[in-house]
This record gives C-alpha cells, sequence and structure tokens, in this order.
C-alpha cells in the first residue's frame, strides 16, 4: 500500500475539501485529516502524486506543518455528521458582518425606536413624564456610549424598547472584564449622581420639579444598580465575579431570572414578565457556550490565544464543531452559530479582573447603590406610619389633629 504524505494544510474543512475535489478532478484521491492540536486540517495523497498535488494546490492553503500529524479522519460521529454538512464557516461569517451597521442605519434605529417608544409612551402617561423618561434614559445610555467609545468597542448603538426603556449595544475588541464591569456603571452613576444635586438644588429653591426630577434619576438608575441580570448591577456582578466560574455564573442567572419573574408578578408587569421568560428559556444557551468558552479557552495558554477581533478561520472551525454537538435544533442557524460563536470567542481571551480592580470597583458599586437601598427603607417606614396612622381610633386621631 503506498505511503500517504502530506501536501497542503488548511484552517477549514470547507478549504481542504474543496482543495480536494480540485486534485479528484486531476485523478489525484486525497484523504483530509486533522492536525494534532485541532486547529486545521491536512490534505494527503499518495507519495507519487505529492508532488503534481503541491504543484496543483500551490497557491491554496499553507506548507503543513513539520511535527507529526496524528492521522486522525474527519470526525462524523456527530449525530449529523461534521458541522459544516449542516451549516459553513462562510455562511456563519456572514450572518455576523450582516450585524454589523453603519451610521446611517444606527441613527435611524435610534429616531424609529425613539419615536415607538414616545407613542407608546403617551398612551399610559402625560407629556412630561414621558419628557422626562427620555432625558433619564439617555444620560443614562449615554454613559454606556461614552464608556464603550473609551475603551474602543465597536458596532456601538444605541436604542430605545417600548416598556424595557433604552440600551446601548457594541463589541469589545480587546475583551476585558475590567472594562465591562466600569462601562456597566457609567450608565447609572451619573444619574445618581444628578438626582443628588437636584435634591441639593430643591433644598435651597423649593422648586418641586426638582424633586420630580431628583425622584426620576434616583429612581431609574439605582434600579438598575440592583445585582440582577441583565440590569446594570447583574451585568457588573458577571464582569469581576461569575465570568471566572461557569456554574456559578449560571446559577446566578438563574436566581436573578426567578427575581424578576418575582417582581413582574409583584407589579403585574407583562414586558418583565417576558423578560423573565426569555432569560430562563436562555439559561440552556448560556451554559453550552460557558462550557464550549472554558474548554477552549483551557486548550490554549492565554498568552498563545490571538487577540483579533474577526475570528480566524482554525479557531471559527473548532468553535462551530463543539457547538453543533451542543446547539438545540432551532439554533442550529447560521445567525444562531454566528451569536454563540462570537461569544465564545470574546470569552477565550476575556481578561479577568485583578484581586484589587475587582475590590475597588466592587467598594465603588457598593456606595452608588446604597442610595436606592436608603429610597426602599425611608418608603415602607413612611408606609408603616401611615398604616398606623390609619388604623389609629377617631379620637387618637383627632388629638394628633390639634
Amino acid at each position: 500500500m503506498s505511503e500517504s504524505i502530506p501536501v497542503r494544510s488548511f484552517p477549514s474543512y470547507e478549504e481542504a475539501h474543496k482543495a480536494s475535489a480540485q486534485l479528484e478532478a486531476e485523478n489525484i484521491s486525497g484523504k483530509i485529516i486533522k492536525e494534532s492540536s485541532g486547529l486545521f486540517f491536512s490534505l494527503l495523497v499518495a507519495k507519487e502524486y505529492s508532488e503534481k498535488a503541491a504543484g496543483l494546490l500551490e497557491d491554496s492553503g499553507f506548507e503543513p506543518p513539520a511535527e507529526k500529524l496524528r492521522a486522525k479522519p474527519v470526525p462524523t460521529d456527530t449525530p449529523h455528521g461534521f458541522p459544516f454538512s449542516r451549516v459553513s464557516a462562510t455562511a456563519v461569517r456572514q450572518a455576523m458582518e450582516k450585524k454589523k451597521r453603519g451610521l446611517i442605519s444606527k441613527i435611524l434605529t435610534l429616531v424609529i425606536s425613539l419615536l415607538i417608544f414616545a407613542g407608546a409612551g403617551l398612551l399610559t402617561g402625560s407629556p412630561l413624564n414621558l419628557l422626562m423618561l427620555v432625558l433619564v434614559l439617555l444620560i443614562h445610555e449615554t454613559g454606556h456610549w461614552i464608556g464603550m467609545k473609551i475603551f474602543r468597542y465597536n458596532d456601538v448603538q444605541m436604542f430605545f424598547i417600548p416598556g424595557f426603556g433604552a440600551a446601548v449595544s457594541g463589541e469589545a475588541a480587546t475583551p476585558s472584564a475590567k472594562h465591562q464591569a466600569i462601562v456597566s456603571l457609567l450608565g447609572p452613576v451619573p444619574g445618581i449622581l444628578i438626582g443628588i444635586a437636584c435634591i441639593i438644588g430643591y433644598v435651597f429653591s423649593k422648586q418641586q420639579i426638582l424633586l420630580r426630577t431628583a425622584d426620576m434619576f434616583l429612581l431609574i438608575n439605582s434600579f438598575n444598580l440592583l445585582p440582577i441580570y441583565p440590569l446594570d448591577g447583574g451585568r457588573f456582578l458577571e464582569a469581576v465575579l461569575f465570568s471566572r466560574h461557569p456554574k456559578a455564573e449560571i446559577g446566578f442567572k438563574l436566581v436573578t431570572a426567578l427575581a424578576i419573574g418575582f417582581i413582574a408578578f409583584q407589579w403585574k408587569s407583562a414586558a418583565l414578565g417576558v423578560l423573565a421568560y426569555i432569560s430562563i428559556v436562555s439559561l440552556k444557551q448560556v451554559k453550552d457556550v460557558a462550557e464550549v468558552s472554558k474548554q477552549l479557552r483551557a486548550e490554549v495558554p492565554p498568552d498563545r490565544i490571538e487577540t483579533h477581533r474577526e475570528i480566524p478561520d482554525h479557531w471559527l472551525n473548532r468553535i462551530l464543531y463543539e457547538l453543533d454537538k451542543k446547539l438545540p435544533e432551532n439554533q442550529k442557524s447560521p445567525r444562531g452559530f454566528a451569536s454563540a460563536a462570537q461569544t465564545i470567542w470574546n470569552r477565550i481571551h476575556l481578561r479577568h479582573c485583578s484581586a484589587r480592580a475587582t475590590a475597588g470597583l466592587t467598594l465603588i458599586y457598593l456606595l452608588f447603590l446604597a442610595p436606592y437601598t436608603g429610597i426602599l427603607a425611608l418608603n415602607k417606614i413612611a408606609a408603616s406610619m401611615q398604616q398606623e396612622k390609619n388604623s389609629a381610633p377617631m379620637g387618637q386621631q383627632a388629638t394628633d389633629n390639634l
């Protein structure tokens, strides 16, 4: 039996398969194997055809590595064979590109979503309250936006969500847990400071509008600091604490999803109820993504992990192969693979917070969470006093009024 030797190597199975088909057209049979690291593929042919094959594929792929290859056929033991037989890396890459938007598209999204948000708000509240709410949300999200720009996030976009509020999305060029934590704080912290300034202004001017403004700034921004995912407080804790430990992260998100469900029930909020449902349903994917990220991160020393924003072909191939074994059928689309793959890629080379940064940021977080805790306590005391007054005997109430 003739000896087979590698002639070219490729970053993805698709490219290796295309090269193999090119050789088949010249009556040269080839075999695709995975290189020992599992990160790229090599094409083997019979020794007597190696020179001819190398000449035909001179402009394709790259020279095979000098190290010994593990002659392992491309895996076919998954339920649907190799993942690219279902979803190609090219299709996934195209889905990633479609997510990126130009400046005009981002502005249109902001304006249209703001108009829809305002229209829905006018149906349930006064124009003044709506204007104040939009102002609070704009300042809140602008804080996130500035943070993302400072840390060179890509594809940063702001939009409004009727029933929920507003949001800013972006993608870190060099993922850092410390940067994520700071970005999460830059939304609510400026709003809380403005609320405190409004209270001080009210003390000196007695203008009721300042008190109403302070109330809205403090309540909305302090509420966002609660340790509930996906609020800013939950994102902060995920960045500084739970991103290191997948099991703790999943447990945290389960508890917070149940907490959102409880709040939705207490407030009779359909929007929060939908959010709680989505959070619980998405826990399976959260678990899968966390496990694959931890597995792949352990395969390569941190100092050797590429920090490209774009996922290199050999890494995309590796990620998709693992995802194909875990994702449910209804998520096995280019868009589903693209979202999960990008999240995994970011987590693979996420730089965790140092102990000093974690302690300092947590102290700041607790300092700004205190106003909300204080407001809740004062409201509880006031409600209790009012209830006692209402339940007091009529004679006692008359005496109190004198």
